[in-house]
């Protein structure tokens, strides 16, 4: 979901020059980091790893796997992406929406995980994704405000369908359309 509070809203596909947007991005994957997928031992159930050399303490001839050896015990500096702060590196999600905003092409830029406002959740049945979001009205910082009989905003949104080979740029995108918060 793309929203814009601009009385003349910039280009629908992610802006532009003319002024910014903010995007709500729902992430099927995400969602499995929520239901506690792990990664490699889920994919591979029978991996052993011998050693970790970045884990901060080590018990030779010990089984060491993601639930004995968390991240939390791997030393920081072999973590460099979520030292950064790095959303993609979060390993404590709490959401499967990430929270962006861009000014055209080539603009899109992840809010810092302080401003991730946004909650999400999801449900696969039928055939079809089911997604809630969820926020305050009002919050702090760049984000769009919804204001109950404030102003209208514009929303626009854009849907990947993997299972039709949808990816990247190549989406179901709608125009802009007006929505106003009744009282």
């Amino acid at each position: 979901m793309q929203f814009s509070t601009e009385a003349d809203p910039p280009f629908f596909a992610m802006g532009g020059g003319e002024g910014s947007v903010a995007i709500w991005h729902w992430k099927a994957h995400w969602e499995s980091d929520l239901a506690g997928y792990k990664d490699v031992e889920d994919a591979y159930p029978r991996t052993v790893v011998d050693h970790y050399p970045s884990a901060k303490k080590t018990v030779p001839g010990a089984l060491m796997t993601a639930d004995t050896v968390p991240a939390v015990s791997i030393l920081p500096e072999f973590l460099t992406a979520s030292a950064a702060g790095n959303l993609m590196a979060n390993r404590a999600r709490t959401s499967s929406v990430e929270n962006l905003s861009a000014r055209g092409f080539g603009t899109l830029t992840s809010n810092k995980l302080s401003m991730q406002a946004i909650q999400g959740a999801s449900r696969w049945e039928g055939g079809a994704w089911d997604v809630v979001f969820l926020r305050s009205l009002k919050i702090e910082g760049d984000d769009v405000e919804f204001s109950p009989g404030g102003a209208e905003l514009s929303i626009a949104l854009a849907i990947w369908d993997g299972s039709s080979g949808d990816r990247n740029g190549q989406k179901s995108v709608t125009i802009w359309h007006s929505l106003k918060i009744e009282k």
